[in-house]
């Protein structure tokens, strides 16, 4: 319920091996010369019960008062280990008994009645827009105002979904319940991209104002298009705190409704034409792709994507 702090349980869900991704609204017209990346079907994938991620560098010293939204800081952290991780041993199958008294004894016809995934708080931002908060990133509570991963997070979301498909097609799952704060910012353009994502779509680019190409070529960053394969089972949308409000905490006025459209930023965004993405504040291309979806809107989009979903 912070700034913009990334829940792990998206992470927690699955060990996936992630594919070359990411994504624009189908509302949008294409913005690069590529052809979106056909990705193949998992045939087969590990979850935690098979093994998790365990992460190889101490916790930060909280005396480092180094930030990941400057390039130099960031390349730093890298090079001592940050974000490196190996794997360790799969967890075990909790079962629960209901919270009042025991378990009743099974009957000779027991059944099961329903599997469902919960995916919470995949926090999808417009890393480009000059709404966001980055600059207010720091040690301690607001940590996570600005995220490294932000370019690759649609590339983390339909792995996801290409995840829940392949555990579909081995045992059914009914349905996926989103757990709330789906966007991050509550943008047209970023709840755009999750109803994609989760329902599918010939061309997703994640790619907003300029049209970005970090790593030159098709198929190599996050700003690349690829078609995205969408759940094979129902979902339900949830809305959190981040779908409804200005990062999270602030309801939009006037104001903020013009900071979304603006070419100038308090906090900063990220400029993808240059090497890293460093943080700028003045000069931020124009997309009004990213005007704030009031909460009224918000549902009547969701309500109306396509059969059995909202």
């Amino acid at each position: 319920m912070g700034i913009s702090r990334p829940r792990a349980s998206l992470f927690a869900l699955f060990a996936v091996s992630i594919g070359f991704a990411c994504s624009s609204s189908a509302d949008d017209p294409p913005k690069g010369p590529f052809a979106p990346q056909v990705l193949p079907a998992l045939a087969s994938v590990q979850t935690t019960l098979d093994r998790t991620i365990v992460p190889t560098h101490a916790v930060a010293n909280p005396a480092d008062k180094r930030v990941p939204y400057k390039v130099d800081q960031r390349e730093s952290l890298i090079a001592e280990g940050f974000g490196e991780f190996t794997y360790g041993a799969g967890e075990t199958v909790i079962t629960r008994s209901p919270p009042a008294g025991d378990e009743p004894p099974r009957g000779a016809n027991a059944k099961l009645l329903t599997r469902f995934v919960h995916l919470p708080d995949l926090q999808l931002a417009d890393d480009e827009s000059p709404s966001r908060f980055t600059t207010f990133d720091g040690p301690g509570p607001t940590g996570g105002a600005f995220r490294p991963q932000d370019m690759d997070e649609c590339r983390v979301v339909n792995a996801a979904v290409r995840t829940i498909n392949a555990l579909h097609r081995a045992s059914p799952i009914d349905f996926v319940l989103l757990g709330g704060d789906n966007a991050d910012n509550s943008q047209g353009n970023e709840v755009g991209w999750v109803l994609d994502l989760l329902g599918g779509s010939s061309r997703l680019e994640c790619d907003s104002g300029n049209d970005d190409d970090p790593i030159p070529g098709p198929a190599n960053d996050g700003k690349d298009p690829f078609v995205a394969e969408g759940l094979s089972m129902p979902f339900y949308w949830v809305n959190g705190n981040h779908d409804v409000l200005v990062q999270g905490n602030f309801p939009v006025d006037d104001i903020r409704q013009k900071a979304f459209l603006e070419t100038t930023s308090v906090w900063g965004a990220r400029d993808w034409t240059q090497p890293g993405g460093p943080i700028i504040k003045e000069n931020i291309p124009l997309d009004p792709s990213r005007a704030y979806v009031v909460r009224s809107d918000l549902m009547r989009k969701v309500a109306a994507h396509q059969n059995g979903h909202g």
